[in-house]
């Protein structure tokens, strides 16, 4: 689909081990009108083809593993993967939602926007059942990785080298200091080591080039699933502006400049 989220921890490992690939987009209309019946066994995107696969892997966290393992990004021996895999699920359940949303009831970084300072409760003190707000479970859930580069002291959230659990916390924290969002959380929560690393990941070449491109799919907020400006995708924010626009319209932007262009 052409929007973010699904494929960028996936994306952020190959960029980064600069392995080239394809990357193929299929839009809203076409899937539902014949493509989702047709395409993965699983009924749903996205999917990896190649990469040594003789069949279509789907599921967004198979995916994520299977490269991270097969590229370097996913430790080297039994121990080190569960240790990356621990904190890996712990990023799904929290930052991603159990992969239902970017910005959801267990993570939601449009909550954090206009709280003023204050401190993150500790994941561990929260009980499953709990009268804790979508504010305080966000930033309970920043904190674990928060507490993670501390106790590891590498600059890395696990282990002595970037792994896939880095790439995939890392996009989210970037999502977070987008102009409309919370740009100095950091500083506001109290979350210094979080702030630091995405220097550290901005240092990456391959990753800061692939942040900043236009390669990444657009931006979007929910409800409604407007697109929206970011980072790096001037031609977004050139068609963009300063109005949220919906696919249809943002599409149809599109197929009026490859028409230009030609």
């Amino acid at each position: 689909m052409p929007m973010r989220n699904r494929c960028e921890t996936s994306r952020l490992i190959l960029e980064d081990a600069s392995i080239p690939y394809t990357f193929e987009v299929i839009g809203w209309n076409p899937w539902i009108e014949g493509v989702k019946s047709e395409y993965p066994r699983l009924g749903k995107l996205p999917v990896l083809k190649g990469e040594g696969l003789d069949y279509e892997l789907g599921n967004e966290q198979s995916i994520v593993r299977y490269l991270a393992k097969k590229h370097g990004y996913a430790g080297s021996s039994l121990v080190e993967e569960s240790r990356y895999d621990e904190y890996y699920q712990q990023f799904w359940t929290t930052l991603r939602n159990n992969g239902l949303t970017h910005d959801g009831d267990s993570y939601s970084p449009s909550s954090l926007v206009g709280i003023e300072k204050r401190e993150c409760p500790s994941y561990g003190e929260i009980r499953r059942l709990n009268d804790e707000g979508v504010v305080g479970r966000s930033l309970a859930a920043l904190k674990v990785f928060e507490d993670a580069l501390k106790e590891s002291g590498t600059g890395f959230i696990v282990g002595e080298k970037i792994s896939y659990v880095d790439l995939a916390v890392f996009y989210c924290l970037i999502e977070l200091t987008e102009e409309d969002m919370v740009p100095d959380f950091a500083e506001r929560f109290g979350l210094t080591e979080l702030g630091k690393f995405i220097e550290r990941m901005l240092k990456r070449e391959k990753i800061r080039d692939y942040i900043f491109s236009e390669r990444r799919m657009p931006r979007y907020k929910r409800p409604g699933y407007t697109f929206c400006s970011s980072y790096g995708s001037n031609t977004f924010n050139e068609l963009l502006g300063s109005v949220e626009v919906t696919g249809q319209e943002l599409s149809d932007g599109w197929k009026a400049r490859t028409q230009e262009m030609k």
